[in-house]
């Protein structure tokens, strides 16, 4: 079975109400500063250069740009800044 697969089934069938809310809490943390520190690496050359490198058209949102580009390309812009 193909990893995409197996992720893919296990998500479906993930059941958030079982997490400690312990847990839960320190998720949406870590989710909270890692948006907060990839809006602080907005300004950084090398986000910048990924921004212009994958802009376009596509549905994605280059996080505190104002720009937008394909999935993989919003993802990479994302992940530079973070």
């Amino acid at each position: 079975m193909k990893i995409a697969l197996r992720v893919a089934e296990w998500s479906a069938g993930f059941d958030l109400d079982r997490v400690p809310s312990e847990v839960r809490e320190r998720a949406c943390l870590c989710c909270l500063d890692t948006v907060g520190v990839a809006l602080a690496g907005t300004g950084a050359p090398s986000v910048r250069a990924a921004a212009r490198a994958f802009a376009s058209d596509g549905a994605y949102g280059f996080w505190g740009l104002g720009q937008s580009g394909a999935h993989a390309g919003a993802c990479f812009v994302n992940a530079t800044a973070a």
